[in-house]
């Protein structure tokens, strides 16, 4: 699994974000069409063959964002 960054350096959301995937994987990513990004923080969560399973938009804590990663895990 892939875990994808949409972010803004002056987001006030974004910056808190990035504290909270302190020691989580992650892939920071500019490609705002392919993904239909509407507004950041934005993470998208693709499988290993690169389709997206997962989307949280705002921000989220490392306990909601790791929870969410392992639900997936386990229904792929």
């Amino acid at each position: 699994m892939t875990l994808l960054l949409f972010n803004t350096e002056s987001c006030t959301q974004c910056k808190a974000i990035k504290r909270e995937l302190e020691g989580i994987a992650y892939e920071r990513c500019n490609d705002y069409d392919k993904y239909d990004i509407m507004s950041v923080p934005t993470l998208i969560i693709l499988d290993g063959k690169g389709k997206e399973v997962g989307r949280l938009t705002g921000f989220h804590t490392k306990k909601r964002m790791t929870g969410v990663r392992s639900t997936l895990k386990n229904t792929s």
